[in-house]
């Protein structure tokens, strides 16, 4: 009998769907290998461990919307603009992919993202680190909190809308953006940009 070829993305996938469903706390190297079908030495084979896969499931997601984000044209002549195009990407993203923003927010809380996994984020989220780059300094803003208050939100939102609990219309979409434009725009008001 042929050995099942094992693809690590499937098993990320899995994870990932897994963690969404039941919980990063209920999370088991046996419930995934059972879910993927294979034993536990080909999921070693392919991880480090289960932190490994967890850290590698987070970086999978960041290069999924880093490449969504990608698609945006970015005008930085107009700031506000392309800002607010660049939201509505990313949520749009995690309202259609709403396992993966269980996993993010899950793993976000967790003791799983380490300093060192916080900086791991600079090469799988690199179009949008680096644009930020851009951007930021010139609107004088302290990206720790930048990051935590339009990330943390944004997911809010999302899975809120995704689990039917919010609205999803475009005016809708409008307000959720409003809401968060209007928390930052104490910070871009000391800004000639915005």
């Amino acid at each position: 009998m042929r050995r099942k070829e094992i693809n690590p993305n499937d098993i990320i996938e899995a994870t990932i769907h897994l963690v969404a469903k039941n919980g990063l706390e209920n999370l088991s190297t046996r419930k995934i290998t059972s879910e993927c079908n294979i034993s536990e030495g080909s999921l070693f084979y392919h991880f480090n461990g289960k932190t490994d896969l967890l850290v590698q499931c987070l970086y999978h997601i960041d290069e999924e919307i880093d490449h969504a984000l990608q698609q945006v044209h970015v005008n930085l002549l107009s700031l506000k603009k392309s800002v607010r195009l660049l939201w509505f990407t990313y949520f749009d993203f995690l309202i259609h992919h709403r396992d993966y923003a269980q996993f993010y927010m899950q793993f976000r809380h967790s003791s799983y993202y380490t300093d060192d996994v916080i900086h791991g984020q600079d090469k799988s989220y690199s179009f949008f680190t680096e644009l930020l780059k851009k951007v930021l300094p010139a609107l004088n803003i302290d990206t720790d909190i930048f990051w935590v208050y339009v990330i943390e939100t944004t997911l809010n939102f999302a899975i809120r809308v995704s689990d039917g609990q919010l609205p999803c219309t475009e005016q809708d979409k409008d307000k959720y953006f409003s809401l968060i434009a209007n928390g930052i725009g104490g910070v871009f008001k000391s800004t000639k940009n915005w």
